[in-house]
């Protein structure tokens, strides 16, 4: 139902404008493969709320993950983890606007950091495919599985898992 939830969040924001609101149409809109809306939406967040660590990242992990524009979304985490430097998902974030930078072993620590501090899907998923690229295969495919044991059913991972067949 990602185009009902759509309307239905456009109906709330022309009763109540509101950031969060704003946000959360941003992620459906990404999830829904909408990306340059989604990075419309999480644009003008940004720009109502320029020091909010949580908007920089969600706005610089879209464009490192999603777009060409991996050096602006780096410039973004930058500042996000800067302002949230404990956040797991703000270093994740840095790792992987590394890793798509060319920077293997700069991005290889904030995601091992960020995987240590959350066993969270997504940080698996760009820990193992950085594995992967770095040619250690078997680290790769130990950490997905590990984490596809907990989370059968995570996208992110599972699109990894498929970029990487065994």
């Amino acid at each position: 139902g990602g185009d009902q939830a759509i309307a239905l969040i456009d109906r709330a924001l022309r009763l109540m404008p509101d950031d969060n609101l704003r946000l959360a149409r941003g992620f459906l809109l990404e999830r829904l493969d909408r990306v340059p809306e989604a990075v419309l939406d999480m644009q003008a967040v940004a720009n109502r709320r320029p020091n909010d660590p949580d908007v920089l990242n969600a706005l610089g992990y879209t464009l490192v993950d999603r777009t060409k524009s991996v050096e602006e979304g780096y410039r973004l985490i930058s500042r996000a983890i800067e302002a949230k430097p404990d956040s797991y998902a703000i270093q994740d974030s840095m790792g992987w606007a590394l890793v798509r930078l060319g920077r293997l072993e700069e991005g290889l620590t904030w995601l091992a950091t960020a995987w240590d501090r959350s066993e969270d899907a997504e940080v698996a998923a760009h820990l193992g495919e950085t594995f992967w690229l770095m040619g250690r295969v078997e680290d790769a495919r130990r950490i997905w599985d590990e984490a596809l044991a907990a989370n059968p059913e995570s996208r992110p991972l599972l699109r990894a898992i498929e970029r990487h067949p065994r």
